[in-house]
């Protein structure tokens, strides 16, 4: 339980101040309040949208691909030139969170998280509509303005999510970040489906400016939504109160740039001392190293090791996406049941373990109903290893410092899925002419299960005997001198002589 500050009386469901910084109590509220509601709200209608944009771009991709390709051998060959462009797309996706993810944790614990949140989502609604904007003035530039605006889009919903994640420590308990972050895959899980489901057809049906405006205004209603949150400023701004030196008195731009580095020194010296986030740290890049080739195959790997016709079944290429998706809905639920009773740490490894066997087991199948089983189990697998470490991180992280912890983590495996992406899209395009493309596929499929699996031994001989307990990574202290328009007083403050 909480250690809460004499003569406090905490307004339910809104973070108070606590011996271990700001935290919603435990008990009424402290999962379902006023600001998770419509945080959740909120979420669900921009994960929806996301789920489409992804969708809609590879299936826009696709068609403007195989438009010109009329004979078995032209739609051979431009099946593999859509492998090569679904590679670029998640390269995109992997080179702007490397890039952004490590200062953007430390500028995200030194700025308001709801603010950044709010302009992330706004910034990403204008992003949105480049694709469109080139196919429509520059064809000649379409597949390359896909690829900037899914860079700069990725990049800037990484801030959205380092941002989140502090915001999400402060709208529901400690005890509760498992259920919560559940909450949210099963969202995602959920746009991921419809949109696999749905985004070909609409796409093919409304046509591309519908279909881009829908995922715009998507970004727009979740930054309306944030605006309600009713979060204390100490809680969701923490740099603003604290009292380290640097923070006040380093007047100029060389010490700010000095503190930025500094700031991220520390977030990666607590990341590379806490042993439960070096395990952490070892499944996401074996994760990834597996994920980050069969993501680039998975539309080709459909068209031909699962034998769908290009002509007729190409409103169902995102079939193998939604089996993903409504495997994770039932990962996430599953994770956040189980972890009321099992430890987020068994979770996280054995669900690695598991999701590389079903990957090696997935690179056999040749029929289409097999293939959509074995994406469903391969779904839940990899839910429920996202949810566990994710609230694994919430659980053992302080607030304050939150955001360099996720940005130290994230470049390891974004690191290890760029190169597995590059690699398999430069090696898929070298093999374009290739005889026997199904074989190519498959051993692309197998070798990420294999490296999945062992890596995931790895990773639990790290993790072993270690604990799920908060980590006391800076001095909080909670002045009384404050009093916030809910009652709660209190300001959390960071000694940086303590990182």
């Amino acid at each position: 339980m909480q250690e809460e500050q004499p003569g406090l009386i905490p307004t339910r469901g809104v973070a108070a101040p606590t011996a271990n910084g700001y935290e919603v109590p435990e008990g009424k509220g402290e999962l379902v309040n006023r600001n998770s509601i419509i945080f959740t709200i909120g979420r669900s209608i921009s994960l929806i949208g996301d789920g489409f944009y992804l969708q809609t771009l590879i299936i826009w991709a696709t068609s403007f691909t195989l438009a010109g390709a009329k004979t078995p051998t032209q739609q051979a060959a431009a099946t593999v030139t859509v492998a090569a462009i679904t590679a670029g797309i998640y390269g995109a996706y992997y080179l702007a969170n490397l890039i952004v993810a490590p200062f953007g944790g430390v500028f995200v614990d030194r700025l308001n998280r709801r603010t950044t949140m709010i302009t992330a989502d706004l910034v990403q609604a204008v992003l949105a509509t480049l694709p469109l904007g080139a196919f429509l003035v520059a064809r000649s530039l379409f597949i390359p303005t896909i690829y900037l605006s899914f860079f700069l889009l990725t990049g800037f919903a990484g801030l959205f999510t380092s941002a989140q994640g502090g915001a999400l420590q402060v709208i529901v308990s400690r005890r509760r970040l498992a259920q919560a972050v559940s909450i949210l895959n099963i969202l995602l899980g959920v746009g991921v489906v419809l949109g696999a489901l749905f985004a070909p057809s609409f796409f093919l049906t409304v046509g591309p400016v519908v279909a881009i405006l829908f995922n715009a205004a998507s970004f727009i209603v979740s930054a309306i939504s944030l605006f309600f949150l009713r979060i204390p400023d100490e809680a969701i701004n923490p740099y603003k109160y604290r009292q380290a030196s640097e923070a006040a008195s380093s007047p100029g731009i060389g010490p700010a740039i000095a503190g930025v580095f500094k700031d991220l020194g520390r977030g990666l010296r607590f990341t590379f001392t806490t042993r439960v986030l070096i395990s952490i740290a070892m499944l996401l890049i074996v994760a990834e190293l597996g994920a980050g080739g069969t993501n680039a195959v998975t539309s080709s790997f459909f068209l031909v090791n699962l034998h769908a016709n290009p002509e007729k079944d190409l409103a169902l290429l995102g079939l193998l996406p939604a089996a993903l998706g409504a495997g994770g809905i039932v990962g996430s639920l599953l994770t956040g049941i189980l972890a009321r009773f099992l430890p987020l740490k068994m979770l996280t490894t054995v669900s690695v373990l598991l999701l590389g066997l079903i990957l090696v087991g997935t690179a056999y199948q040749s029929s289409l109903i097999n293939g959509v089983i074995f994406f469903i189990v391969l779904g839940i697998f990899n839910s429920m290893f996202l949810v566990a470490y994710n609230a694994l991180v919430l659980k053992i992280t302080p607030n304050t410092i939150v955001g360099r912890v996720q940005g130290s983590l994230l470049p390891l495996n974004l690191v290890t899925g760029y190169i597995a992406t590059l690699v398999v899209g430069v090696f898929v395009k070298a093999n374009a002419a290739a005889s026997n493309p199904a074989g190519l596929f498959q051993n692309i499929f197998l070798a990420g299960g294999v490296l999945i699996a062992i890596g995931s031994v790895v990773g639990m001989a790290l993790i072993w005997n270690t604990k799920e307990e908060l980590a006391r990574a800076e001095k909080l202290v909670i002045p009384p001198a404050m009093v916030m328009p809910e009652g709660i007083s209190g300001a959390q403050e960071v000694s940086g002589e303590d990182m």
